[in-house]
Formats: structure tokens, C-alpha cells, sequence
């Protein structure tokens, strides 16, 4: 199966083609992608933040990427609490909607090879 390539339709396009397996693959990624979201907003050299809102916000995100993993271990991935619109849907905050949707395509290229693998 192809996938699409970025832009995608839709997250829950681009996840359909995908094994539960390979979904908690992806969203793995995607949490570990969304920290370097996160790093964005760091001042570099000290603790704070240039932005703590963004900041928030990706934990917010985060914290449904996470909790939808936890459901795919667990059998459910189908059934998660959650969908993929939290790619889609995020907060457009100093540019953090754009942030996630790269880190989404990121992670899911990072899935890609396992696909390609799968279909052949």
C-alpha cells in the first residue's frame, strides 16, 4: 500500500494503511518528535521559555499522542480515547500547528520502511 505522501488527507487516512503495530510505532515517534516540537520554544542556554503557552500546548498534544499509544499496547487502538485530529485540529499558536503537522510527517516516514516492507 501507498502512502500518502505530505500533505496528507488526513491523519486517520494515513493511519488506515498502517498495523496497530505499526500505529504505536508511529505515535512513539511522534511523542519523541514533539519534544523537539517543545525545544523550539527553550531559550537556549538557561531554563526558560520563550514561549510557555506553545510549551503547554505541545504537552497537551503529547499527552493525547501518549494516552492513544497506551491504547494500542493495550489492544485498543481502534477504540482509543482519541482520535488523529489533535494533528489536524492543534492550536495554530506562533506557528505550533505547523510544528505538529511536521513532526507528524516525520514520524510517519519513520514508519514507511515497515510498511513498504509489509506490503512486498
Amino acid at each position: 500500500m501507498n502512502r500518502p505522501d505530505p500533505p496528507f488527507a488526513s491523519p486517520d487516512e494515513a493511519f488506515a494503511v498502517l498495523t496497530t503495530a505499526e500505529q504505536t510505532r508511529l505515535l512513539i515517534r511522534l511523542a519523541r518528535e514533539l519534544t523537539l516540537v517543545a525545544r523550539d520554544y527553550y531559550v537556549p542556554g538557561t531554563l526558560e521559555l520563550s514561549d510557555p503557552a506553545a510549551v503547554r500546548l505541545v504537552n497537551e498534544v503529547q499527552h493525547r499522542v501518549t494516552a492513544h499509544a497506551e491504547a494500542c499496547l493495550d489492544g485498543g487502538g481502534g477504540d482509543a480515547p482519541v482520535g488523529y485530529g489533535f494533528v489536524t485540529d492543534c492550536w495554530e499558536h506562533d506557528g505550533l500547528r505547523e510544528k505538529v503537522w511536521g513532526a507528524f510527517a516525520r514520524a510517519y516516514d519513520s514508519v514507511r520502511p515497515l510498511t513498504a516492507a509489509a506490503a512486498g
